[in-house]
């Protein structure tokens, strides 16, 4: 871990659904000491013309799974981020969402509510116990609408990355005080060596930030930085051009964590600002927190699956 001292002051909820098919995999991921055995099965759900997708608009007939992940392996991790790589129907057609797979960014486990992932999204995954003490991480899966004829999918392969800091203390770098630094770069070396740059801004900085981009988008820009006038907020520059930005979380001085209420800015950043809002002002004595994806706090699980009967 990197603490940065200052030189100026120190899910989606779904109904269950009908079990069409089951299948059982065992991959094996490196640990930090020792290979730690983690268990993946799938299951593939009923459609419902009633179920709602992360922006609450019906989706209809489309293949819907439970990824689940069990094993000792899970003990610490904090995110996770799954990348659907193949997804075939019996017809040969594509169900990839080849767009969301580019865009695709950490989430964080829902029982650390007080974290948000970089992309703001509604939590699809969390890490639960099981009656005989173990772990079982439910990771949903949505893929594209398939073929009518189709009865199958015949193959489902992709990735699931596993965030655990715990694993690498260079993967944490905590930043004392950074409401004092307002305009001024956070600097530290393993940021520098990740390719991320963070400063706090204001709106009117926000605003000119903007102004290389569409007028469609200085608009929305615009309309989602006035709406922030009544509501505590921080907005955050960030230079994320290696993809190395896990997440950020705020702290107060005894290192509990400060709820985040809500985020507005782009699903990926890459040179772009993000507001963060609160229940109330953020302390002067707050602590910023950033989570960096290195080799050591990466678990990787593959998982593949074939011949899976569609409801």
């Amino acid at each position: 871990m990197y603490i940065l001292h200052q030189l100026i002051g120190t899910g989606v909820g779904l109904n269950a659904a009908r079990r069409l098919f089951f299948s059982l995999c065992v991959v094996f991921v490196l640990g930090t000491s020792a290979k730690a055995q983690i268990h993946a099965q799938i299951e593939v759900q009923e459609t419902r013309s009633d179920r709602l997708d992360e922006f609450h608009m019906n989706i209809k007939d489309q293949p819907f799974a439970t990824l689940e992940l069990t094993g000792g392996g899970l003990a610490n991790v904090e995110f996770q981020r799954t990348v659907v790589k193949t997804a075939v129907d019996d017809t040969g057609l594509d169900l990839v969402d080849h767009q969301a797979g580019e865009e695709k960014e950490f989430d964080e486990l829902w029982e650390r509510g007080s974290i948000a992932g970089i992309n703001g999204d509604i939590v699809y995954g969390g890490l639960q116990k099981k009656e005989n003490g173990g772990l079982i991480l439910r990771l949903s899966l949505t893929l594209k609408k398939n073929a009518p004829q189709a009865h199958a999918i015949k193959q489902l392969s992709g990735e699931v990355d596993l965030f655990t800091p715990k694993h690498d203390p260079d993967s944490v770098v905590e930043v004392e005080d950074f409401q004092k630094l307002r305009g001024e770069s956070m600097v530290s070396p393993l940021l520098s060596a990740a390719g991320i740059e963070l400063n706090t801004i204001t709106k009117e900085q926000a605003e000119a930030l903007d102004k290389s981009k569409s007028i469609e988008c200085q608009q929305c820009g615009k309309a989602q930085l006035d709406a922030l006038d009544e509501k505590p907020h921080i907005i955050l520059h960030i230079k994320n051009s290696k993809q190395r930005l896990v997440a950020v979380e705020f702290q107060d001085k005894s290192r509990h964590n400060i709820e985040i209420t809500g985020t507005t800015g782009p699903v990926v950043l890459t040179d772009d600002w993000k507001v963060f809002e609160f229940r109330s002002k953020l302390p002067d004595t707050a602590r910023l927190v950033i989570y960096l994806s290195t080799p050591k706090s990466i678990i990787k699980v593959p998982f593949s699956f074939t011949n899976l009967a569609l409801p």
